[in-house]
């Protein structure tokens, strides 16, 4: 029964004009040969068409998934225009190519360039669409003349070369090319240039686009931050994590450096003689490529038999700077000496503590972003040595020690902990009733820090009372720090 209804409508179709404006055949059906009769003629065809279809000098707009096995006709200039809304829209049926067109409007699907290269016909509209190219050179090398209409996206996943021009592209008014093989940082951007539409790829500085926020709000406080200039100049994602690993921003053991160097030299002021007891103030200037910074101490000390030691205060103020760098703190903090004598050999201690309020902003910590955070650290170091007389006034000190610190600020925490071994030459003489004293000591680490310093000072044996001048180098892993210190003291 279905069998004779459906060839009885082709039969009718056949002989019958169609009155509507479109026409709709539904998956699974069959129809025969059309005569088209309106002028603006829309066949929906999901079926199978099993017949010719007759144009009868009016334009058709086909939107066909499904199969038409016979020739459209097209005797008088009528215009077929196929619609491509997928690429199941792409299907292949028999017309003079003269009075073939193609418009693809995808919206928002994506259709692939290779189901579109083999289409013959006179005229192919592109409109909001996104094509996919598997290859850029097919599209190069495709024979047809192409309107861009409306935003249309290609989507490019082989290479595309700055200042390649988009052939084929006769029109358009927005088109935008999306390279998939092409870096993260650029993008390419195509510009209307002497008739033809010319990609350019552009090293993208907008890094919200891509997914370093960080940056961006940087850039919208501090333009002309340092590691903004050094990102923009950036090539590769390599050279992108090469510059966040530089930059105290991203990694905050950075941001420790002038705390550790400050408490490097804290661990090389130990108590020398018994005039560290008493009171006294010191002040302290430090400097390297780096660092620049201001600092003092004030304290106070007593004897005990054998047992001498003092507490103090400390404040420093630093800045660090370098070619992506440029941040600064102040230091306040707490320390102990002490010094035991068993005849000629000693021990001495080293015990600190820092709070540190750094000045520097845009800190990654966590998924968050900080300003001006909070750094902590604790120093300490134990030395023992001997004192050997050369002759009256003059002592070499051999000298073994361990030293260790830690220091956090943000999400880091830096910590070391190695064996120190040196000495020290000490020269001492009385005259007028000054005792002058003269010193040199050095110092390596099993962990590669070396240290030397030299001291002179000048005491008043009646007052009990002088100043030591010092001056200290410290060699770490990434620079030579130099101190220079002015002591003054006085026994009570």
């Amino acid at each position: 029964m279905k069998k004779y209804l459906v060839s009885l409508i082709s039969f009718f179709m056949a002989f019958n004009p169609c009155f509507a404006d479109s026409l709709y055949i539904n998956p699974g059906d069959t129809f025969g040969n059309i005569v088209v009769t309106s002028p603006s003629f829309n066949i929906y065809n999901y079926g199978t068409i099993n017949g010719s279809i007759d144009a009868n000098d009016n334009n058709i707009f086909l939107y066909n998934t499904g199969t038409i096995s016979g020739n459209i006709i097209t005797n008088h200039g009528e215009i077929v225009t196929q619609i491509i809304r997928s690429d199941a829209d792409r299907t292949n049926f028999m017309v003079n190519p003269s009075n073939f067109r193609v418009e693809i409007d995808t919206d928002s699907t994506n259709i692939n360039f290779d189901n579109l290269k083999t289409i013959n016909a006179s005229e192919i509209i592109i409109s909001n669409s996104r094509i996919e190219i598997n290859d850029f050179t097919d599209w190069q090398n495709w024979d047809k003349n192409v309107d861009l209409q409306g935003p249309v996206y290609l989507i490019v996943k082989g290479a595309v070369h700055n200042g390649d021009i988009i052939t084929h592209a006769v029109s358009g008014d927005t088109v935008i090319v999306e390279v998939q093989g092409l870096s993260g940082l650029y993008r390419a951007d195509v510009v209307w240039d002497g008739g033809n539409w010319v990609i350019t790829n552009v090293r993208e500085t907008n890094y919200d686009k891509v997914e370093i926020e960080t940056f961006e709000s940087l850039r919208s406080n501090r333009s002309n931050d340092k590691l903004l200039s050094a990102l923009d100049t950036a090539n590769s994602w390599e050279e992108i994590e090469h510059i966040k690993n530089l930059s105290y921003q991203f990694n905050h053991k950075i941001m420790l450096r002038p705390v550790k160097a400050i408490n490097n030299f804290s661990l090389l002021d130990m108590i020398k003689d018994e005039t560290d007891a008493g009171a006294g103030v010191s002040t302290s200037y430090i400097l390297s490529d780096s660092i620049n910074g201001f600092g003092g101490r004030i304290y106070t000390g007593q004897k005990y038999e054998n047992l001498y030691f003092n507490v103090g205060f400390t404040f420093n103020s630093f800045s660090y700077k370098d070619s992506l760098n440029d941040f600064s703190g102040l230091m306040y903090g707490l320390d102990i000496k002490s010094k035991q004598l068993i005849d000629k050999i000693w021990l001495r201690e080293t015990f600190g503590a820092n709070l540190t309020n750094f000045k520097a902003n845009y800190v990654t910590d966590t998924n968050e972003i900080k300003n001006n955070p909070i750094g902590f650290s604790l120093f300490g170091a134990v030395d023992t040595g001997y004192d050997f007389n050369v002759f009256e006034g003059f002592v070499v000190v051999p000298i073994v020690g361990i030293v260790w610190q830690n220091a956090k600020v943000a999400d880091v925490t830096d910590t070391e902990f190695y064996v120190r071994g040196g000495g020290e030459g000490k020269y001492a003489f009385i005259t007028d009733g000054i005792k002058y004293e003269y010193s040199l000591e050095s110092f390596v680490g099993t962990n590669g820090n070396f240290s030397t310093g030299i001291k002179i000072g000048f005491w008043s044996v009646e007052d009990e009372g002088g100043v030591d001048l010092g001056i200290n180098a410290f060699k770490d892993e990434f620079d030579w720090r130099y101190k220079f210190s002015l002591t003054g003291k006085i026994l009570f």
